[in-house]
């Protein structure tokens, strides 16, 4: 079925960020009905909101937005739609986008006092046991711990059945970057009862609410699917998503997800994220968009390289781009302040 632009436009906002919507239509039905919907509404998104965004930033000598998105902008990935009319470059990689639920968020942010200074990364990867493991944890775990060790960042790694509530709770105290790579959901009647799953249980939304232990991280890295997807209907003043309720629970930055992830491209571009935050010295921001770019610009004689495997020598392997398309490189979203 062709649809509209604006047909497409409410489908990605509205309808296919739900998972109920998403367990409906199955794994790989899903995955192409969204990848049709983000073809046909990025012309538009692009046409309306990005293209004189873009121009008006400009203009102004602009580097950084900030934007405040709700309603049925609030799941749409306008970071990722064309900045200009020969749909080169996406606006998050011409300037640096970030979203942040509500101009109050945003005063609460900005009014909290400095945190004490901390330099420490946490890995949490891959809790155990679990029916559905995640085939590339152990990769990304590795490559955003050299990242950090290379940086001079003491590192602290806990996985699988050592991936426990204690563990992280003892861990988190004394971190100033902690990533996740594991699985969470979303309580779309609860939205406290949220939370990620580690090996001997659940951390919910409302315990880190409760004991604060996330007061002083600067920066959490959540890409479960759908991590910045949030509960409730559109039209709520402030839905709160699994990211939001970690910024409201004392993080300063989080890196979420829309929807349902590719397990490869996520471990790619995290690494690739953590490369540039932490080595090059950029801000979120700015490393997502470069880590953005270049995981839509990876050949599959580059992938395989990445994943230290033999890098195909014909020309075919080098012409190929398995993440070019949104669907892979867009779903990930900062939220901060």
């Amino acid at each position: 079925m062709v649809q509209s632009g604006v047909e497409a436009f409410f489908d990605v906002s509205l309808w296919l960020p739900n998972q109920g919507v998403g367990q409906q239509i199955g794994g790989d039905g899903f995955v192409k009905h969204l990848a049709r919907a983000l073809e046909a509404a990025f012309p538009l998104a692009a046409e309306r909101i990005c293209v004189p965004l873009a121009s008006m930033l400009r203009a102004s000598g602009i580097s950084r937005v900030l934007l405040v998105s709700c309603g049925v902008l609030g799941h749409f990935p306008l970071h990722a739609c064309p900045s200009c009319a020969d749909d080169a470059v996406a606006l998050g990689e011409e300037f640096d986008v970030s979203y942040i639920p509500s101009a109050a968020v945003l005063r609460s942010l900005r009014a909290r006092s400095a945190s004490p200074l901390r330099t420490r990364l946490l890995t949490v990867s891959d809790p155990m046991p679990h029916p559905r493991p995640l085939r590339f944890a152990a990769v990304q775990q590795a490559r955003i711990t050299d990242a950090a060790r290379r940086s001079g960042m003491p590192v602290r790694t806990v996985a699988e059945y050592e991936a426990t509530r204690e563990a992280f709770e003892t861990a988190v105290r004394d971190a100033s970057h902690v990533d996740f790579a594991c699985h969470g959901w979303l309580d779309q009647l609860q939205a406290f009862d949220s939370g990620i799953e580690l090996a001997d249980g659940p951390v919910t939304l409302r315990h880190l609410l409760d004991s604060r232990l996330l007061e002083g991280v600067s920066l959490v890295t959540l890409t479960s699917c759908q991590s910045a997807v949030a509960a409730g209907g559109p039209f709520e003043d402030e839905p709160v998503s699994l990211a939001t309720g970690f910024l409201m629970a004392g993080a300063r930055a989080i890196l979420g997800t829309l929807w349902l992830v590719d397990d490869l491209a996520t471990t790619l571009l995290v690494a690739r994220f953590y490369r540039h935050h932490l080595l090059d010295g950029l801000p979120p921001t700015r490393s997502l968009g470069l880590a953005q770019s270049w995981v839509r610009s990876l050949t599959a004689a580059d992938t395989a390289a990445e994943l230290g495997d033999p890098a195909p020598s014909d020309s075919l392997h080098r012409q190929i781009r398995p993440f070019s398309h949104p669907l892979y490189w867009a779903p990930y979203v900062l939220t901060s302040g």
